[in-house]
């Protein structure tokens, strides 16, 4: 009954790929009145059932469902599945009113690593600010290597030019457009003399 200990245990059960342990999870989503619970249970179950079906329109049902927790949940574990059909909730959560919705539904863009998605999030940049622009900037950087950052107008300007012939980034790509970028700030650092 603690959700601290049902988090936990789902956490664990979800890592560990126990398949045994998917009629518990089921109940445990379908019973709990916690969200926080719910969505733990959701992200375990979804690492056991990988591909399934049945499990995959649940997921889509969760996706609008009204309570927030469940909602994220879904929304970030059909972009982790990175199969495009889903591709329109995800699209649809990034005009949420909740920032956590949008958040979650730009996580799963991110994580689905489609071409579509990157306009998607060039466009939303314009009404995002403070971390949430940043989050946003951090999604595009991985998606694409370049070093816009929190620059809207200069993302815009890049898709314009570049966006009918541009791929989504490898990891091993993204892997060095990060060490490039550090090296880059680190060479900007100045020193001041007193």
């Amino acid at each position: 009954k603690d959700t601290e200990v049902c988090v936990a245990a789902a956490r664990v059960v979800g890592a560990r790929g126990n398949k045994g342990a998917q009629k518990p999870l089921q109940k445990l989503i379908d019973k709990s009145k916690d969200q926080v619970v719910i969505g733990q249970g959701i992200d375990a179950m979804s690492e056991l059932m990988g591909a399934d079906a049945e499990w995959d329109a649940q997921l889509a049902a969760f996706a609008v469902s009204e309570e927030t927790e469940i909602r994220n949940a879904a929304l970030l574990q059909l972009g982790k599945d990175g199969r495009g059909e889903h591709f329109d909730l995800l699209e649809a959560a990034l005009q949420s009113p909740q920032w956590s919705t949008r958040l979650a539904a730009m996580r799963g863009l991110e994580a689905m690593r489609d071409k579509r998605g990157v306009p998607l999030l060039i466009g939303r940049m314009q009404q995002e600010s403070g971390r949430m622009l940043v989050e946003f900037a951090d999604a595009l950087f991985s998606l694409t290597g370049k070093p816009y950052r929190k620059a809207a107008r200069s993302w815009e300007a890049w898709w314009e030019a570049e966006g009918a012939s541009f791929e989504v980034i490898s990891l091993a790509e993204l892997e060095k457009a990060t060490r490039d970028e550090d090296i880059r700030r680190m060479k900007q650092i100045t020193s001041a003399k007193f």
